[in-house]
Order: C-alpha cells, then structure tokens, then sequence
C-alpha cells in the first residue's frame, strides 16, 4: 500500500492517494485520522478522520484534508500526518502519511521565501 499527499499552499485542501499493491479479491476497509506535528491542529489544519472501503477490483482511494490559510508570516513549511490504522481484510505496509502546507505570506526584508520562489524587494 503507497500512501503519499503533494505539498499544499495553506488554504488549499490536501489530497492522500492510497494504492494499494494489487487488487484485492474481497472487500476491505482502513480506518484514518489526522494528527499534529509542527502544523497546529485547528489553526493550520482542520481535524479529519473516517473510513475508506475498497470495493472488489478497486485499487485507488483519496482522502482529503482541509488546511487553513492563516496571516501569519512562517518561516519554513509546516506538515500534519495522517495516520491509517485498523484495517479489516489487508495489512498495511505504510500506515503515515505526511501532509505539507507552504506559507503563502511574504517577509518583507528581501529574502527570498522560504517554498515561493519570489524576492520581494
């Protein structure tokens, strides 16, 4: 099982692909939830969590996470994970994923932005 989200510009939903290695000849479930790291649940990220099913010959599911644009200026990237757990019918190979959200604020001494690839003069 793959379990992996692009980098998000807070604000922007983030989206976990979950593929699994092979189709499954029966019907199985995983249950996931969000949890925090340097990204602050509830100011950064909204917490989330639920069930995904994989029905008979499916190979691919998404779960989404609502991130949050905030007006503070961050130095560096923040990230949430999200965490697979109790599945009925499979065994998780990769049970974490990492969600990163990019500041979209900009300094205004000059430097570059940390994940922007803008100078601000």
């Amino acid at each position: 099982m793959i379990f992996e989200s692009a980098p998000v510009m807070e604000g922007s939903p983030s989206a976990f692909t979950i593929v699994i290695s092979s189709e499954s000849e029966q019907e199985f479930s995983v249950n996931w939830k969000t949890m925090p790291a340097t990204a602050t649940e509830s100011a950064d990220y909204r917490k989330a969590g639920g069930s995904v099913i994989f029905k008979l010959g499916e190979t691919v599911a998404s779960v989404h996470v609502n991130t949050i644009n905030d007006e503070e200026t961050e130095a560096e990237s923040e990230y949430f994970e999200v965490m697979l757990y109790d599945p009925e019918g499979a065994i998780l190979m990769d049970d974490l994923g990492r969600g990163t959200i990019l500041d979209d604020e900009f300094k205004t001494n000059g430097k570059q932005m940390a994940n922007s690839g803008v100078t601000q003069v």
